[in-house]
């Protein structure tokens, strides 16, 4: 009961919470914007700077 509890907590923060540092993503949408800016070849660091 315990187990399943905080697992559904963890589960809500891994996908459904938006958190303002993230740019108001998930955890998981942030991981998949950065993975997807890696495979075209950009860098983290120019992900987040204004023009």
């Amino acid at each position: 009961m315990l187990r399943d509890s905080i697992e559904n907590d963890i589960e809500y923060y891994n996908t459904d919470r938006n958190q303002w540092t993230l740019i108001k993503m998930t955890p998981a949408e942030h991981r998949n914007h950065l993975l997807s800016a890696t495979i075209q070849g950009l860098s983290f660091k120019n992900l987040y700077l204004k023009p």
